[in-house]
């Protein structure tokens, strides 16, 4: 028996989670993307391929991912004529 206490074990793996998911989170972090959290972060760093990907906190496939890049691009352009100025003082 590795461990008498029952919660032992299950914080055991959170730790080895935690381990591979904060070095991963630094990194994107420092590549210029948010990850929404640090829980989860290697497993988008490594499965990720686009930049929405990893702030959204899914990974959707390369298909699936290209089509959410090219409408958010879409939705980029539509908005620039409403861009916000500042008003007159």
């Amino acid at each position: 028996m590795p461990n008498r206490h029952i919660g032992a074990v299950k914080t055991n793996a959170l730790d080895k989670q935690r381990e591979a998911d904060l070095p991963a989170y630094a990194r994107l972090v420092k590549q210029g993307v948010q990850p929404p959290s640090t829980v989860g972060a290697a497993a988008l760093e490594k499965g990720a391929s686009t930049k929405i990907e990893v702030e959204m906190g899914k990974v959707f496939g390369d298909k699936m991912a290209n089509r959410v890049e090219r409408v958010q691009g879409e939705i980029t352009d539509a908005m620039k004529p409403y861009k916000k100025t500042k008003p007159d003082q």
